[in-house]
């Protein structure tokens, strides 16, 4: 047996699927059941109880999976002292955050960082999802919620705020000051990523039942508000250097901020590599607190 081989089962159970397993692995759902069926007959055991609605671990798939994932976790120790030992001339660094967060926070700071780090390999993945900088999923990761694990080196960075907007367009000629919030169209963020500060926000300031459009994705949401079709909470670091958008006042309550975490692992805090990266991350959230 290959370490390998018991992939497409952690990733089943971490998932409850093989469709969610096989886009995770990149492969087709085929080959993800293929392997834990070559699983099973390598251990004679049943591992998987496959549902019309997805996967679940029968008792020995759950006990082989608590081992497999001590396993895993040797083998990402592994790989991660490789990296902070490994002397590259050209070494990369992955960095995984929000398109949010990518997009209006780091990307602007890029050509700062190359002119400075010429050696670096700088890689930026916008990913919905949390990735694991444990297994190797990203180098580090800027999240909005603050993530758990002894192994993990996590540093809250300046905060991102929020504020309202509209386009000119639906605005007309009334002044931002002039705006009464519960009598306009609002646009907000919807609930896929939970109660998140977005969504709180408005049903605290007693504005919930006045939005009308909800998305998951904050640049349908920037594009929404610049086409005219509502007032929407944004990003300040999106939305304000976009010049078809105004800025409106919160009226009786306080625009929302997120708190953004910085996170490493504490096998790679000696890498030189990983240390400018971080540097420069915490340098460009620092920037657009104090624009």
């Amino acid at each position: 047996m290959f370490w390998g081989d018991l992939l497409p089962l952690l990733e089943v159970s971490r998932t409850g699927s093989l469709g969610a397993a096989a886009r995770k692995l990149a492969v087709s759902t085929t080959t993800v059941g293929r392997r834990i069926a070559a699983l099973e007959a390598e251990l004679g055991l049943r591992l998987i109880d496959r549902q019309t609605d997805g996967a679940q671990l029968t008792p020995h798939g759950a006990r082989i999976v608590e081992l497999a994932s001590e396993v895993e976790e040797r083998a990402n120790a592994l790989d991660r002292l490789a990296a902070a030992l490994r002397d590259d001339t050209t070494p990369s660094v992955r960095v995984s955050s929000t398109e949010t967060v990518v997009t209006g926070v780091l990307a602007p700071a890029v050509a700062r960082f190359l002119q400075h780090n010429p050696a670096i390999r700088l890689v930026l993945r916008a990913q919905p999802e949390v990735v694991s900088v444990a297994r190797r999923d990203a180098d580090i990761a800027v999240r909005l919620t603050r993530p758990e694990g002894d192994s993990l080196i996590v540093k809250r960075l300046a905060p991102v705020e929020l504020g309202l907007y509209a386009s000119r367009q639906y605005l007309g000629r009334k002044r931002p000051e002039d705006v009464v919030l519960s009598e306009e169209r609002l646009l907000g963020l919807d609930d896929s990523f939970g109660r998140i500060i977005e969504v709180a926000w408005f049903e605290e300031a007693g504005l919930a039942s006045a939005v009308v459009f909800r998305t998951s994705s904050t640049q349908g949401l920037l594009a929404a508000a610049r086409a005219g079709a509502g007032i929407a909470l944004l990003p300040r670091v999106l939305a304000q250097t976009d010049s078809a958008l105004m800025a409106l006042p919160a009226g009786n309550t306080k625009f929302p901020v997120r708190t953004a975490w910085l996170v490493t692992h504490r096998d790679l805090r000696k890498s030189a590599p990983i240390r400018a990266v971080s540097k420069w991350i915490e340098e460009a959230f620092a920037n657009i607190a104090s624009s």
